[in-house]
């Protein structure tokens, strides 16, 4: 998980910093990643055709987190996260 938001940051942003973050609080692990921001789109999921190289990575994410979203920081920059189970 932590591998595709990383990817994601460095293929759709112009960021030179990307910073992860992995965070266990009791059942839970929270997945961060905080870029510069530098990208037109806000990033969902969505389906890939067959022949397509991309667009499957973030629909993979959305169906092992039990919740995901974006948040904007005040210097222009995003942090993606994804919370999990850590129970099953």
């Amino acid at each position: 998980m932590i591998s595709e938001l990383m990817t994601n940051a460095i293929v759709h942003t112009n960021s030179v910093s990307i910073t992860g973050r992995l965070q266990k609080d009791g059942d839970w692990l929270l997945v961060e990643v905080q870029d510069e921001g530098g990208t037109s789109s806000d990033p969902h999921p969505h389906r890939g055709g067959n022949a397509n190289e991309y667009g499957r990575g973030l629909v993979v994410v959305a169906q092992s987190a039990q919740a995901l979203g974006t948040q904007l920081e005040t210097d222009g920059g995003r942090t993606f996260w994804a919370r999990i189970s850590l129970t099953g």
